[in-house]
């Protein structure tokens, strides 16, 4: 299975989650030069992540090499947060490659009951 097939198998997220998480999400402070957000998720017994904004576009060039697995949550291509998901064994090999071989940062955000913690 390619990498972008797995992704498509991966849940969506619902609107009134995705409106809520938008709001947080543009709330949150600019993170250090070189750090990608990793958003850590659980549905259907399946772990996986998203990345949003600037980081979901460097995941879709850098991991899929398309912007064609880019997601607007809460609005179009303009207003919308660009969303990308990952499942969790691409999240890994991600990261390794972005820690080890590009030398940036990684901040894990985890949802707590309606809180989202950096872990």
């Amino acid at each position: 299975m390619s990498t972008t097939a797995a992704i498509e198998d991966l849940p969506d997220v619902e609107k009134p989650e995705q409106q809520n998480f938008v709001k947080f999400f543009r709330a949150l402070d600019t993170p250090e030069e070189g750090t990608i957000r990793l958003f850590a998720r659980e549905a259907n017994d399946s772990a996986y992540y998203t990345c949003h904004g600037d980081d979901a576009r460097y995941v879709a060039n850098q991991v899929f090499e398309t912007t064609g697995v880019i997601k607007y949550w809460f609005g179009d291509n303009e207003t919308g947060l660009p969303t990308t998901k990952l499942t969790n064994n691409v999240a890994e090999t991600f990261m390794r490659d972005v820690l080890l071989n590009k030398q940036l940062k990684i901040e894990i955000w985890k949802q707590n009951r309606l809180e989202w913690q950096l872990i």
